[in-house]
């Protein structure tokens, strides 16, 4: 806990700020506190792009109310007001677009379940509109994915990678479909991106939650009046401890969401925590709720308290990524090109494996990451179908030359 401590000491007064105004949302700051760190020593360019960047300029702008512009200077409670009204815009959306898309599944008779997102806002904020718009994720059976990928074209969504080479039956959609855990739909004219998942993790990795077991399980939120079919809360929960550990909780919007669940009442951490062990979730949940009770000061729930071994675990995995994700220059956002980086793929093994330890898991993410192609691989040498599993030899190769061109 004293590296938290320490690190959120050593903040500039632009993430100080951040984060107070942050832990005012939650209701664990007041302005008093806000209005202290909003001073002339605050760079407030700085402030914008650490607030977009975390994805928090909705809930802050909510949070602070009518007093934005007795708190903070004019452009920036200007600013505020527009992300949060932008915000609002982009969750609209994507409501409408996610409403057209369950509709048409449903039609089609494709099972199909929501994960994040939309989902949360009942659930955890009770309010539309104040959690950061990102995309919609969609979880399906792999035996319905031809079905789907036709339902999603015929709505006017497109494969966003690879459109014209992973045709239906042919080598490179079936090493994709092996390798790969989603497909990334775009639609001309529109914003909303959609990820439609058949695995929630990649193979012989954590979290081995099949979607059969996930729909004998499910919950149901409401939106638009529509009821729309989700994961259990207690499933949900360790997806989002997962999801967030597995990228390195590089944007605080993710622990903003845990931090809210720690407040609700309801939360039955029994559930969440016998789910924690079967999915292999135990150093996720640990991470999560360390992190998100130290940074935003949320009181961590009585039974989590008594988990010592998970939050022992937490406190040490967030000493490799505190400073990191606090720092005014987030170094956490890996870019595409990371993903050809054997300096990037050994630290991902080894984050990886801290957070899912085991002997075989670390074997199987080396393989995977020396082995498995990524769209990097598939788009820098484009091989007739018949060559496909040469891909599995050009990864290592380009790894290989990457290392070597650096040394």
């Amino acid at each position: 806990m004293d590296t938290i401590r320490n690190s959120t000491d050593a903040l500039s007064p632009a993430a100080k700020l951040l984060i107070a105004a942050a832990r005012l949302s939650l209701g664990t700051a007041d302005k008093k506190v806000v209005r202290e760190l909003a001073g002339d020593d605050v760079d407030w360019k700085l402030f914008h792009y650490l607030t977009a960047h975390h994805r928090l300029e909705a809930l802050i702008a909510d949070a602070l109310e009518t007093d934005v512009e007795v708190l903070l200077p004019d452009e920036s409670a200007a600013w505020l007001k527009q992300r949060r009204k932008e915000n609002v815009f982009a969750n609209l959306n994507l409501a409408a677009s996610a409403i057209r898309i369950f509709g048409e599944f449903e039609k089609q008779g494709i099972r199909v379940l929501f994960i994040k997102g939309l989902s949360l806002d009942e659930w955890l904020y009770g309010k539309t509109g104040l959690r950061a718009a990102g995309d919609i994720d969609l979880y399906i059976s792999p035996s319905t994915l031809p079905q789907a990928i036709s339902c999603m074209q015929a709505l006017g969504h497109q494969l966003a990678m690879l459109p014209e080479r992973l045709k239906p039956g042919s080598r490179l959609a079936k090493q994709h479909l092996r390798t790969i855990k989603d497909h990334i739909f775009t639609r001309p004219g529109s914003p909303v991106v959609v990820e439609l998942h058949w695995r929630l993790s990649r193979l012989h990795s954590a979290f081995p939650l099949g979607f059969d077991d996930a729909w004998r399980r499910r919950s149901d939120f409401q939106l638009a009046g529509r009821s729309i079919s989700t994961l259990s809360r207690d499933t949900h929960a360790n997806y989002l401890f997962y999801h967030g550990a597995k990228h390195y909780f590089a944007r605080l919007f993710w622990l903003y969401d845990i931090a809210k669940l720690m407040q609700k009442q309801d939360t039955d951490w029994d559930g969440v925590v016998a789910q924690a062990h079967l999915l292999k979730t135990e150093a996720s949940l640990g991470l999560a709720v360390v992190m998100a009770s130290e940074i935003f000061d949320v009181p961590m729930p009585e039974l989590l308290r008594r988990q010592s071994s998970m939050l022992s675990t937490g406190e040490q995995l967030s000493c490799e990524i505190i400073e990191l994700i606090l720092a005014d220059a987030p170094t956490l956002s890996r870019t595409s090109n990371d993903a050809a980086s054997f300096s990037y793929a050994r630290w991902k093994v080894s984050w990886n494996s801290r957070i899912h330890p085991s002997k075989y898991h670390y074997l199987s993410e080396w393989m995977y990451e020396l082995f498995a192609p990524t769209y990097e691989e598939w788009e820098s040498l484009e091989l007739p179908d018949i060559l496909t599993p040469l891909y599995r030899l050009w990864r290592p190769l380009r790894l290989g030359s990457k290392l070597l061109f650096r040394s």
